[in-house]
Protein backbone atom coordinates (compact mmCIF):
# COMPACT_ATOMS: atom_id res chain seq x y z
CA UNK A 1 0.00 0.00 0.00
CA UNK A 2 1.46 3.58 -0.82
CA UNK A 3 0.99 5.81 1.79
CA UNK A 4 2.89 9.14 0.61
CA UNK A 5 1.62 10.51 -3.29
CA UNK A 6 4.32 11.15 -5.98
CA UNK A 7 4.93 14.13 -4.99
CA UNK A 8 5.27 13.95 -1.42
CA UNK A 9 7.83 11.00 -1.87
CA UNK A 10 9.74 13.13 -4.30
CA UNK A 11 9.53 15.95 -1.55
CA UNK A 12 11.06 13.54 1.10
CA UNK A 13 13.83 12.35 -1.16
CA UNK A 14 15.26 15.84 -1.67
CA UNK A 15 14.68 16.57 2.43
CA UNK A 16 16.02 13.29 3.32
CA UNK A 17 19.24 13.90 0.57
CA UNK A 18 19.92 17.37 1.78
CA UNK A 19 18.88 16.87 5.37
CA UNK A 20 20.46 13.54 6.30
CA UNK A 21 24.35 13.30 7.11
CA UNK A 22 24.80 10.23 9.61
CA UNK A 23 22.71 6.90 9.50
CA UNK A 24 19.61 6.32 10.63
CA UNK A 25 18.11 3.29 12.02
CA UNK A 26 14.32 2.40 13.25
CA UNK A 27 13.88 -0.18 15.52
CA UNK A 28 9.98 -1.30 15.15
CA UNK A 29 8.63 -3.35 17.39
CA UNK A 30 5.66 -4.94 16.63
CA UNK A 31 3.87 -8.30 16.00
CA UNK A 32 3.99 -10.70 13.19
CA UNK A 33 0.94 -10.79 10.68
CA UNK A 34 -1.16 -13.92 11.69
CA UNK A 35 -4.73 -14.83 11.02
CA UNK A 36 -5.16 -15.95 14.64
CA UNK A 37 -5.53 -13.75 17.26
CA UNK A 38 -4.39 -14.22 20.54
CA UNK A 39 -6.34 -12.30 23.07
CA UNK A 40 -3.88 -9.59 24.85
CA UNK A 41 -1.44 -9.62 21.17
CA UNK A 42 -3.57 -8.02 19.23
CA UNK A 43 -2.34 -4.95 17.38
CA UNK A 44 -4.22 -2.91 15.21
CA UNK A 45 -1.39 -0.66 14.08
CA UNK A 46 1.61 -2.60 13.88
CA UNK A 47 0.66 -3.31 9.74
CA UNK A 48 0.62 0.30 9.43
CA UNK A 49 3.59 1.50 11.48
CA UNK A 50 5.32 -1.07 9.46
CA UNK A 51 3.91 -0.35 5.93
CA UNK A 52 4.66 3.81 6.69
CA UNK A 53 8.38 2.70 8.33
CA UNK A 54 9.13 0.72 4.78
CA UNK A 55 8.30 3.50 2.45
CA UNK A 56 9.99 6.09 4.47
CA UNK A 57 13.56 3.74 4.87
CA UNK A 58 12.90 2.87 1.18
CA UNK A 59 13.26 7.01 0.45
CA UNK A 60 17.19 7.12 1.49
CA UNK A 61 20.39 4.61 1.89
CA UNK A 62 20.59 6.43 4.93
CA UNK A 63 17.48 5.25 6.64
CA UNK A 64 17.61 1.57 7.72
CA UNK A 65 14.99 -0.06 9.68
CA UNK A 66 15.13 -3.61 11.74
CA UNK A 67 11.48 -5.15 12.85
CA UNK A 68 11.57 -6.79 16.04
CA UNK A 69 8.50 -9.62 16.80
CA UNK A 70 7.66 -7.53 20.33
CA UNK A 71 6.86 -11.11 22.08
CA UNK A 72 9.88 -12.45 20.90
CA UNK A 73 12.87 -9.96 20.75
CA UNK A 74 12.67 -10.09 25.03
CA UNK A 75 16.79 -8.68 25.22
CA UNK A 76 16.06 -5.38 22.77
CA UNK A 77 12.89 -4.79 24.81
CA UNK A 78 14.42 -5.01 28.10
CA UNK A 79 17.68 -2.26 26.55
CA UNK A 80 15.43 -0.25 25.00
CA UNK A 81 12.85 -0.32 27.79
CA UNK A 82 9.37 -0.90 25.03
CA UNK A 83 6.36 -1.58 27.07
CA UNK A 84 3.62 -1.16 24.36
CA UNK A 85 3.18 -1.56 20.46
CA UNK A 86 3.63 -0.34 17.61
CA UNK A 87 7.03 1.52 19.01
CA UNK A 88 9.59 3.14 17.16
CA UNK A 89 13.19 3.25 18.48
CA UNK A 90 15.08 6.04 16.12
CA UNK A 91 18.78 5.78 16.74
CA UNK A 92 21.59 7.55 14.67
CA UNK A 93 25.47 7.41 16.07
CA UNK A 94 26.51 10.02 18.92
CA UNK A 95 23.02 10.97 19.38
CA UNK A 96 20.44 10.18 22.23
CA UNK A 97 17.56 7.45 20.87
CA UNK A 98 13.27 8.58 20.42
CA UNK A 99 11.19 6.54 21.21
CA UNK A 100 7.57 7.03 19.44
CA UNK A 101 5.15 4.84 20.22
CA UNK A 102 1.90 3.97 17.81
CA UNK A 103 1.80 5.37 14.25
CA UNK A 104 3.33 8.98 13.44
CA UNK A 105 0.59 10.19 11.50
CA UNK A 106 -1.17 13.96 11.19
CA UNK A 107 1.19 16.64 12.87
CA UNK A 108 3.31 13.58 14.54
CA UNK A 109 4.46 12.64 11.19
CA UNK A 110 5.86 15.84 10.92
CA UNK A 111 7.43 15.79 14.48
CA UNK A 112 8.76 12.31 14.25
CA UNK A 113 10.57 13.31 10.71
CA UNK A 114 12.17 16.47 12.31
CA UNK A 115 13.15 14.64 15.27
CA UNK A 116 14.75 11.93 12.86
CA UNK A 117 16.65 14.90 10.77
CA UNK A 118 17.84 17.00 13.76
CA UNK A 119 19.35 13.60 15.16
CA UNK A 120 20.96 12.79 11.97
CA UNK A 121 22.52 16.69 11.94
CA UNK A 122 23.22 16.15 15.69
CA UNK A 123 21.43 19.95 15.78
CA UNK A 124 20.48 21.37 18.76
CA UNK A 125 17.89 23.86 18.92
CA UNK A 126 17.48 24.56 22.48
CA UNK A 127 18.18 28.47 23.83
CA UNK A 128 21.83 28.15 26.02
CA UNK A 129 20.02 28.74 29.13
CA UNK A 130 17.84 26.00 28.70
CA UNK A 131 20.99 24.06 27.66
CA UNK A 132 22.94 25.21 31.03
CA UNK A 133 19.81 24.05 32.94
CA UNK A 134 19.62 20.28 31.24
CA UNK A 135 23.52 20.36 32.35
CA UNK A 136 22.23 20.33 35.81
CA UNK A 137 20.52 17.37 35.42
CA UNK A 138 22.08 14.35 37.50
CA UNK A 139 19.26 11.45 36.98
CA UNK A 140 17.36 9.68 34.35
CA UNK A 141 13.97 11.70 33.40
CA UNK A 142 11.96 10.27 30.96
CA UNK A 143 9.25 12.87 29.28
CA UNK A 144 6.09 10.89 28.23
CA UNK A 145 4.57 13.26 26.06
CA UNK A 146 0.47 12.05 25.16
CA UNK A 147 -0.64 13.24 21.90
CA UNK A 148 -3.16 13.16 18.79
CA UNK A 149 -2.51 13.11 15.14
CA UNK A 150 -4.99 16.36 14.70
CA UNK A 151 -3.68 18.44 17.61
CA UNK A 152 -0.86 21.22 16.71
CA UNK A 153 0.03 21.73 20.72
CA UNK A 154 1.04 18.26 20.97
CA UNK A 155 2.97 18.29 18.41
CA UNK A 156 4.81 21.67 19.64
CA UNK A 157 5.52 19.76 22.73
CA UNK A 158 6.27 16.79 21.16
CA UNK A 159 9.13 18.80 19.89
CA UNK A 160 10.41 20.19 22.68
CA UNK A 161 10.90 16.62 24.20
CA UNK A 162 12.70 15.70 21.83
CA UNK A 163 14.83 18.64 21.33
CA UNK A 164 15.55 17.58 25.17
CA UNK A 165 15.94 14.13 24.71
CA UNK A 166 18.41 15.12 21.90
CA UNK A 167 20.22 17.33 24.15
CA UNK A 168 20.96 15.21 27.08
CA UNK A 169 21.66 11.61 27.54
CA UNK A 170 20.05 11.43 30.99
CA UNK A 171 16.85 12.73 29.30
CA UNK A 172 14.71 10.27 27.21
CA UNK A 173 11.36 11.12 24.83
CA UNK A 174 8.69 9.25 24.64
CA UNK A 175 6.01 10.19 22.42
Amino acid sequence: MVLFTDQNRKELKRRFRKDLKKEILFSLFTTNPSLLTIPGRECPGCPRAQELLEEISGLSPKIHLKIHNYFDALEPRRQYAIDKIPAIVTESEGANRLVFYGIPQGYQLSVFLDGMERMSRDVRSLANTTRKGFSKIDRLVTLRIFVSSNSITAASVAKLAQAAALESHLISAEI
